[in-house]
């Protein structure tokens, strides 16, 4: 059995407005919509990894969303479902489209700035989360430990869990646009795309939640 940490990005949407102690890193989180069949994509993608996810291996959080069109796509195909749902939630008509800290910012790849990352981690946060992920074999079980270290804001809270596979290569582009290299791609959401409604603990206090997800054979698990 091999034991791993991991750390979970949380994206904070906030409804109304509230006063918080923020005393935690906030890593901005990209969500990112695009297609290996996608022109648009293959021009302004490797840009945004040069600019944003290179330079910020450690502060920048990135979800891959590949979308059923405008052409062929594996990694679509992998996850049709949890795909199509995220499209669905964010109303994307159209690939690249990439959604910063869920509501903060909805741009193009090209779109995304150092300033946008530098405004969401001067934000921090009150909460802290933490994920620890066992390996069965070809299960995992996964504990989600969500702690207020601050006054945790009010509101109605979502709890999203995403499996991402960090590097897919392809030797020959798997699509028409001539891209062959995806970061972050998303494998499988964990228990549901819809994710879970969570209660914040009071300050100094956690919760802990567990999950478990099987391994898919298509699946480079040491990207996992």
């Amino acid at each position: 059995m091999k034991k791993t940490t991991i750390l979970l990005t949380l994206a904070v949407l906030f409804i109304g407005s509230a006063h918080v102690s923020a005393q935690c890193y906030k890593y901005p989180l990209f969500e990112h919509f695009t297609q290996a069949s996608c022109g648009p994509c293959a021009a302004q993608n490797p840009s945004f990894q040069s600019t944003i996810l290179e330079p910020n291996p450690n502060s920048v959080r990135h979800i891959a969303y590949h979308t059923s069109w405008p052409g062929y796509d594996p990694m679509y195909l992998a996850n049709t479902s949890q795909s199509a749902d995220r499209v669905n939630y964010y109303g994307v008509s159209g690939v690249p489209d990439i959604f910063l800290q869920g509501n903060y910012k909805e741009a193009q790849p090209g779109g995304m700035t150092m300033s946008d990352v530098n405004t969401i981690v001067g934000q921090t946060s009150p909460v802290k989360i933490s994920v620890q992920d066992v390996d069965n074999g070809t299960s995992h079980d996964v504990t989600v430990t969500i702690k207020s270290v601050g006054t945790p804001p009010t509101g109605t809270w979502k709890l999203m869990n995403v499996v991402i596979e960090r590097n897919v290569n392809y030797v020959s582009p798997p699509g028409n646009n001539g891209e062959t290299y995806f970061p972050n791609v998303m494998r499988t959401m964990i228990p549901g795309s819809s994710g879970v409604t969570v209660t914040l603990p009071a300050q100094g206090a956690e919760t802990t939640l567990t999950y478990t997800y099987d391994e898919d054979p298509s699946w480079n698990m040491s990207e996992i």
